[in-house]
């Protein structure tokens, strides 16, 4: 079919295009080499070669192949019998049952012929050494736990096993899950090797941490995420900055994050989007997987400085006791006057 296309298109469509019975024909000879062998045996014995309906019956395929199709003898020869019934008889319902049954049988061979490549592809690709399809990859990784990420890259580190990005991959790993977010393909391949290979090659046991399948949840609009910041007290930004401090979790930036949201708070200001995205995560992870609890108190710490209103300097000047009444230019002049006569 591709050499009835133009020279210019023919290289594009062998890059998107590839042909499913060599990628077959490839597996069943390189990794199926007896199975290989006996169905090739068998089609010689035919005088036909082997095809589609020979690797879908095989007990490994698993396919349900219908046995109404073990006889058919091909899609040529019901287009034929067709074509000559209606070259006589003109109409559909005159020609005959036997040629009407042909020509279903065609529909249903056709219909396996693609269901049934699909099929068979999923289980090359599904068994092809050192390949796995995509969303298995990407499942294996979300079926493990983060702090078990964690630590395959710490235990890796320690023993000084494998290379450095290999490491870095298992805590990026550990990184996305924990955030809830989903790993891309190329890093769960890469940790689906790396994790296989630890346990069955170096012994590894992981741990047991709970494991983050399906439960990632929506992405919340910047209106939410910004109200759930300000539903939270100040005083409880200011304690969770504290708490994270003296627990030594989270890194300095996100402990800085949330002191900054208790700030803004406490002055009655409005938090940026910026902002408010990673306080929450930080207060959402700090809730469920270090069992910190809110506790609302009264006040502003010390440390906190709040910018005065102009309200608030009015009334503090206005509580300041004076310590002199205040007095006219005239009565000022007087008393110099009556202290100078004495001299």
């Amino acid at each position: 079919m591709v050499s009835f296309l133009p020279d210019s298109r023919q290289a594009v469509f062998e890059r998107q295009y590839i042909d499913a019975n060599k990628v077959v024909k490839k597996f069943f000879r390189e990794y199926r080499s007896q199975e290989f062998a006996r169905l090739k045996q068998k089609a010689k014995e035919e005088y036909r070669r082997v095809g589609l309906k020979d690797y879908l019956k095989n007990a490994e395929v698993d396919y349900p192949y219908p046995s109404n199709l073990e006889m058919f003898k091909g899609p040529a020869d019901a287009l034929n019998k067709m074509r000559q019934q209606l070259g006589k008889k003109q109409r559909f319902v005159d020609v005959s049952p036997r040629v009407k049954e042909a020509w279903s049988n065609l529909i249903t061979y056709n219909e396996h012929d693609c269901k049934g490549m699909r099929h068979l592809l999923s289980f090359v690709l599904t068994n092809l050494p050192g390949k796995r399809l995509g969303n298995e990859a990407v499942y294996y990784c979300r079926s493990k736990a983060p702090d078990d990420w964690y630590g395959l890259a710490k235990w890796l580190k320690k023993k000084k096993m494998m290379s450095p990005k290999a490491r870095s991959q298992c805590y990026t790993m550990g990184r996305y899950l924990t955030n809830r977010k989903p790993p891309s393909l190329a890093l769960s391949k890469a940790c689906m090797k790396i994790w296989e290979k630890a346990v069955g090659d170096h012994h590894w046991m992981p741990g047991t941490g709970k494991p983050v399948l399906a439960n990632i949840p929506e992405k919340k609009s910047g209106g939410e995420v910004m109200d759930f910041c300000r539903s939270k007290a100040p005083d409880d930004w200011f304690g969770l900055a504290k708490w994270l401090k003296k627990k030594k979790l989270m890194s300095p930036k996100a402990r800085s994050q949330c002191h900054r949201m208790g700030t803004i708070l406490s002055k009655g200001q409005e938090p940026s989007l910026r902002l408010s995205m990673p306080c929450m995560a930080s207060w959402e992870k700090a809730v469920t997987e270090h069992y910190w609890k809110p506790v609302a108190s009264v006040g502003l710490p010390i440390n906190t400085q709040r910018k005065r209103s102009v309200e608030d300097v009015n009334v503090v000047q206005a509580e300041i006791p004076t310590k002199t009444p205040p007095r006219d230019i005239g009565s000022v002049i007087n008393a110099i006057n009556e202290k100078s006569k004495g001299y």
